[in-house]
């Protein structure tokens, strides 16, 4: 079964936002880096544990930095460590029980659009109870949470997402 997702969405959102660059809503390196060591973890499944070095030099991410991610997802029961010769990293849990959400969630990167969006942000904006364009961030980023909620780490192993395109976009 294909999963749909909308284009207009991923396009207009990008998923994740880094409000420390608050020109751009943009996908993060950290959660880049995360979905593909989850993903890469997923298709050598079959070979058992997979090592920091091979990680790294297959997907061109730094080995230190590598680590300091897979301590996050170890902490968070997304993975789990063997040590030894012939150790490296498992997923602990199967790929399609993982789910988008969980991963940016793990690491930290899970931001919504605009600071008033963000927990316990009530004192970060004081017009946020009559605020007109709040309800579009709001419906904005229920759609990205619905989509991070769906996707699973199976699904982009697999090619299942695609993309539905939509004209006059790019």
């Amino acid at each position: 079964m294909t999963e749909i997702i909308s284009d207009s969405i991923m396009k207009e959102t990008n998923a994740v936002v880094d409000l420390r660059r608050n020109d751009n809503m943009r996908i993060s390196t950290k959660a880049r880096y995360a979905l593909r060591a989850l993903i890469e973890l997923a298709r050598r499944e079959r070979n058992g544990p997979t090592s920091i070095k091979l990680i790294s030099r297959r997907q061109g991410i730094s080995p230190t930095y590598l680590n300091q991610l897979m301590l996050k997802l170890r902490k968070a029961g997304l993975v789990k460590s063997v040590k030894g010769p012939g150790g490296g990293f498992l997923l602990a849990k199967p790929a399609k029980k993982i789910r988008v959400m969980d991963v940016l969630s793990a690491i930290g990167e899970l931001l919504p659009p605009v600071p008033c969006l963000q927990k316990g942000a009530s004192s970060t904006c004081k017009r946020q109870k009559s605020c007109p364009t709040r309800p579009l961030w709001k419906l904005m980023w229920n759609r990205i949470e619905n989509n991070l909620r769906a996707v699973t780490i199976e699904m982009l192993c697999s090619g299942e997402i695609e993309i539905e395109p939509e004209e006059g976009l790019y």
